[in-house]
């Protein structure tokens, strides 16, 4: 964040700390002061508000009605969300299914309020995860598994 006042201004401008966002947020609106004045980012915008979609450096230069003018700049950083990916529904015969939200690292939130990368699904049901990468940034995914009964064979031996 840079707060710039020229003599004569006496604008207050602060477009706040340099920002860190995830993709879920945009648009994340940047805000010049309320007031009557008239604004001019550095996309050429003149919005009391900018609404940024992107990684950058955003200034805006303020100007009042005597024609006193004062600017501010903000660097926003924008990170992905993690995409997580527990694979297709998936049907099985007995036995159980190794889910795995795949982000190494991250804080992860299942369905049952277990917390580990992995789960395995030995129930049918409908699996959900949400995990939160380093960034902060959060991605989920929602899986549905059957397990099928194995057949019970049963058989008997005969003579002729």
């Amino acid at each position: 964040m840079l707060t710039v006042f020229s003599d004569e201004s006496g604008i207050p401008l602060d477009l706040g700390n340099d920002t860190i966002v995830c993709n879920s947020a945009f648009p994340f609106a940047v805000n010049g002061p309320i007031g009557n004045f008239s604004y001019l980012w550095s996309d050429s915008s003149t919005a009391q508000t900018l609404l940024v979609s992107a990684t950058g450096t955003y200034t805006v230069w303020v100007t009042d009605s005597l024609g006193c003018w004062n600017y501010d700049v903000v660097n926003v950083n924008v990170n992905a969300n993690p995409v997580i990916n527990l694979g297709a529904d998936t049907t099985r015969c007995g036995g159980s299914v190794l889910l795995d939200a795949q982000i190494n690292g991250a804080i992860y939130l299942w369905n049952d309020n277990s917390t580990a990368q992995t789960l395995t699904a030995s129930t049918s049901g409908t699996y959900f995860v949400n995990v939160i990468d380093a960034n902060g940034c959060s991605g989920n995914d929602t899986i549905v598994v059957t397990i099928n009964t194995n057949p019970v064979v049963s058989g008997s031996a005969s003579s002729n």
